[in-house]
């Protein structure tokens, strides 16, 4: 288990229309993040992280602003026998306060299956889906000084893959 907590905070001048303030912006960020390896099998590698973000301003003429990011994710991977390997992993992300009509929440599922070839196990054949649940939206909030932002980009939706990799390690 790994367990890291972050913090910052930013203070500055702010000038907008004549009116001088000063903003302050302040971050925590708690990070839990727990692996779990039997015996190159099964891997289950789950993180969680929670930021609380907060802009105040000394003046009365600016709003102050706040929003929390939650992030959920797990990585699963087993080692089946035959040199086949299974992965998957599934992340949860929520934005509060974002702005009307745009999506706070989003759930990212990807998975793969690869077959490992050749001495040493020196080739991988994978086949991988991405976003499996057509759901990724790409939303964002960005704060800086006076200014908010959110937006939502558009994003490569659900795909397939196939990949070959070959391992040049004693080249």
């Amino acid at each position: 288990a790994d367990l890291s907590f972050l913090g910052q905070f930013n203070s500055s001048p702010l000038m907008f229309n004549n009116i001088l303030s000063r903003t302050n912006s302040f971050l925590i960020l708690p990070i839990a993040k727990f692996t779990f390896n039997w015996h190159d099998v099964v891997e289950f590698n789950p993180l969680v992280n929670m930021s609380f973000r907060k802009n105040t301003f000394n003046s009365p003429q600016f709003i102050n602003t706040d929003y929390t990011i939650q992030y959920f994710s797990g990585e699963f991977i087993v080692r089946l026998p035959k040199k086949l390997v299974w992965e998957t992993n599934i992340a949860y992300r929520y934005i509060s306060n974002l702005a009307p009509g745009l999506p706070k929440s989003n759930v990212y599922w990807n998975a793969a299956l690869t077959f490992l070839m050749f001495k040493e196990d020196k080739g991988q054949l994978k086949i991988a889906v991405y976003d499996i649940l057509n759901s990724n939206n790409n939303a964002a909030r960005l704060v800086n000084g006076n200014l908010i932002t959110d937006s939502r980009s558009l994003v490569l939706q659900q795909y397939f893959m196939l990949t070959f990799t070959y391992n040049l390690k004693n080249f």
